[in-house]
């Protein structure tokens, strides 16, 4: 089984909205495929625009097909049938009904104009961490060392005359362009 997710650009009527999700379970069948049970989610804002468009509504197919049919139905919803969105994923009842169950009925009530006064439920997790003791012999200080700036290293001073001495021998010699000096 198979759990179809897609999103139906959000420029269309919720009635064309639903008319784009009975081509899809027309396709399904036509494929040799079932669908089990469609979740319509509603009208939503995306995360980011998507062929400029903000807002789509979204709807949760669980279908049971054969993966080949599955893959070609796949680029043709993503190709033909105008959907912003589809991501399909494996789905097994078994091990996804309790969060599959859970996911419905937070959606069915925060669609209904009751939201308000059902609140979601939310599991809280409780983590115990193991005390860290550190006995007060085993914790060593060590004394700070003084900030004081080292002095440079010395560079042997050359005056003045000196370099001028060096400059005036360099200019004299008949230096050729190959020699070094």
């Amino acid at each position: 089984m198979y759990e179809i997710f897609c999103v139906v650009p959000g420029n269309l009527t919720p009635d064309d909205a639903e008319r784009k999700i009975a081509e899809i379970k027309d396709k399904v069948a036509s494929a040799g495929g079932t669908v089990s049970d469609s979740i319509a989610l509603g009208k939503q804002k995306l995360a980011y625009p998507v062929r400029h468009e903000r807002f789509g509504y979204f709807y949760a197919l669980y279908v049971a097909m054969e993966a080949a049919a599955l893959a070609t139905l796949r680029r043709e919803m993503e190709r033909q049938m105008g959907l912003s969105r589809v991501f399909i994923r494996l789905f097994n009842p078994a091990k996804n009904k309790k969060a599959r169950a859970e996911d419905m009925a937070l959606t069915r009530a925060f669609m209904t104009d009751s939201a308000a006064a059902v609140a979601p439920v939310r599991r809280e997790r409780v983590v115990e961490a193991a005390p860290f003791v550190m006995p007060f012999e085993e914790v060593k200080t060590v004394p700070a060392e003084p900030l004081v700036q080292k002095e440079p290293a010395r560079v042997s001073a050359v005056s003045a005359e000196e370099i001028d001495r060096k400059l005036d021998e360099l200019l004299e010699s008949d230096l050729l362009p190959g020699e070094g000096i």
